[in-house]
């Protein structure tokens, strides 16, 4: 009878075990669904972050490419321009100069023969140094191709947006799906993401009873992000393992500025050396500078000029040592080969010429290259090469520069520069750098929410409970040990306390307007939440 009596406080207390261990379970699952939730969307954040950072540091080197080819291309159609000017010049001196100004037939027929035949051969052999840098201009076009650099960099940029436009308006909606999948294996009933939808560029998402998830923490770039960007590709980024580090450029270098030395130049200067620009530049800048580039005038046209020419005059510039090698030559075709030869004949004899008793013009500067032309530069493509850098500064105007004009393509204009975005509540100039996620703003936290209904108990009927459903929470943070930073594709994440819960009322009242009713009892019990040091004694997470 005694045992049979003992029996009755045994079966309870053995009822409470299983229930207080069912409780722990319950709470444990939840609370475990809530920190893979978290991880999950933390991982895939991180992820997200890295391939932006990635894509940030191709779109420098593409923009080099770019930048290179476009201030090509832009040299070359300004040396044919210019070419084409000192052959107006040239055609329109020699129709006004070089025909018979006898009128009697015998002496015109005379005049031609000592006067008109020279003077065309004069005029034409000027002419050779430009119709020489028009050959050299089409040349490089045709070697080096720079329309199709600035097409194949167009396209990867157009792409290299396009990824980075996907994965900012997509980025909610896939943490909702992935968290979907996951509530079947995790056994809970219902997940919250704390600010669903609170990003730049997101779409197809709903802030109020929603499962999405937190947007990627970025917003649209302002001015000072697309001069990080022109600073990068002269100096890559101060941190000590970065992207650049990775692919090969030393530290305080970028794609503009890796090298410097004469095996390995700087990318303006390899151009400039391999393509032979400079020195199509600085030929027909000298030449036309010169004192033998003067046309002579008609006997007729009476002595001297406007401009002050005479037998003597400025002399030749020194010429200078040339950077290049034999090498250069095997870029020229025949044309240009052929021009080469009689460029050095005609000039020769010019410096004969120039030297007999008549009157002469000067070139005028209009039909000449402006500014300083060396061979290493600074000359036309150098500054080009800087102004198209420049640009990039400014993408509005950049993508609609017109470049040039081709038979095949019409208007040609700079590739185009994404839409690059910022680090939401970061300077662009953050000194000392954020490298902890315990320092990083709550746009960098990801606080989640798990939600499991109570499961059926042992005696429910006479041990009742309060509690109808268990809820748990987890926090991740985002971080980069290199510094807080879009060109750096080492972006993490790690559990961290849940600072986001320090003020329940706010969560309270957030959790109630943006998540599903089940998680309304939550709410209501943090928004009733009035003590706050009570508050930090129960949320010991």
């Amino acid at each position: 009878m005694v045992a049979i009596a003992g029996m009755v406080p045994v079966t309870a207390m053995m009822s409470a075990n299983f229930n207080t261990s069912q409780m722990v379970d319950d709470r444990r699952q939840v609370q475990d669904a809530a920190d893979s939730l978290s991880t999950t969307h933390g991982v895939w954040s991180a992820r997200a972050l890295n391939i932006i950072s990635m894509n940030n540091v191709t779109t420098a080197q593409l923009l080099s490419v770019a930048v290179g080819s476009e201030a090509l291309f832009f040299t070359t159609a300004e040396l044919t321009t210019f070419s084409a000017l000192a052959t107006t010049h040239i055609l329109t001196h020699e129709g006004t100069h070089c025909p018979p100004r006898s009128r009697e037939p015998i002496t015109a027929a005379i005049e031609a023969v000592i006067w008109s035949a020279p003077c065309v051969a004069w005029h034409t052999a000027v002419n050779v140094p430009a119709a020489l840098a028009a050959s050299r201009a089409a040349d490089i076009n045709s070697d080096f191709d720079p329309v199709h650099g600035i097409k194949t960099a167009t396209k990867a940029l157009e792409a290299i947006d396009g990824m980075n436009r996907a994965l900012l308006a997509r980025h909610p909606r896939a943490m909702s799906e992935l968290a979907e999948s996951y509530r079947s294996i995790l056994d809970i009933d219902d997940h919250h993401f704390a600010d669903p939808c609170n990003g730049f560029g997101v779409q197809n998402c709903r802030q109020n009873n929603s499962r999405d998830g937190m947007a990627l923490p970025l917003e649209e770039a302002q001015i000072l992000t697309y001069g990080k960007l022109w600073q990068v590709m002269m100096t890559g980024t101060t941190a000590v393992d970065t992207t650049f580090r990775t692919r090969g450029f030393p530290f305080g270098k970028g794609p503009l500025t890796d090298g410097g030395t004469q095996r390995r130049p700087h990318l303006s200067d390899h151009i400039n050396h391999v393509t032979g620009i400079g020195t199509a530049l600085y030929d027909f800048k000298r030449f036309y500078s010169s004192r033998i580039a003067h046309l002579p005038r008609h006997p007729l046209a009476g002595p001297g000029n406007a401009f002050g020419g005479s037998n003597g005059g400025p002399g030749d510039p020194e010429d200078e040592e040339s950077p290049f090698n034999d090498d250069t030559t095997d870029l020229l075709d025949t044309l240009t080969e052929v021009l080469e030869d009689i460029d050095d004949i005609t000039q020769s004899v010019l410096r004969v010429l120039r030297n007999l008793p008549l009157a002469y013009d000067r070139h005028p500067t209009w039909a000449n290259l402006q500014g300083q032309q060396r061979r290493r530069g600074p000359n036309s493509f150098t500054r080009n090469f800087t102004m198209f850098h420049g640009l990039v500064m400014v993408p509005t105007v950049r993508d609609y520069f017109p470049v040039g004009f081709t038979f095949s393509d019409g208007f040609i204009t700079t590739a185009p520069v994404p839409e690059i975005t910022q680090l939401v509540d970061i300077s662009q100039v953050q000194f000392p750098p954020l490298v902890d996620a315990t320092r990083m703003p709550d746009a960098y936290r990801i606080l989640t929410f798990a939600q499991k209904e109570k499961a059926k108990r042992l005696g429910s009927a006479v041990m009742t409970s309060p509690v109808t459903s268990h809820t748990g929470y987890s926090q991740t943070g985002l971080f980069n040990p290199d510094g807080a930073s879009l060109y750096s594709q080492n972006w993490q994440m790690k559990l961290m306390p849940a600072t986001r819960m320090d003020d329940p009322r706010q969560a309270g009242s957030d959790l109630a307007r943006e998540a599903t009713s089940a998680f309304d009892e939550l709410a209501e019990q943090l928004r009733g939440v009035q003590n706050a040091s009570s508050w930090d004694r129960v949320n010991a997470h």
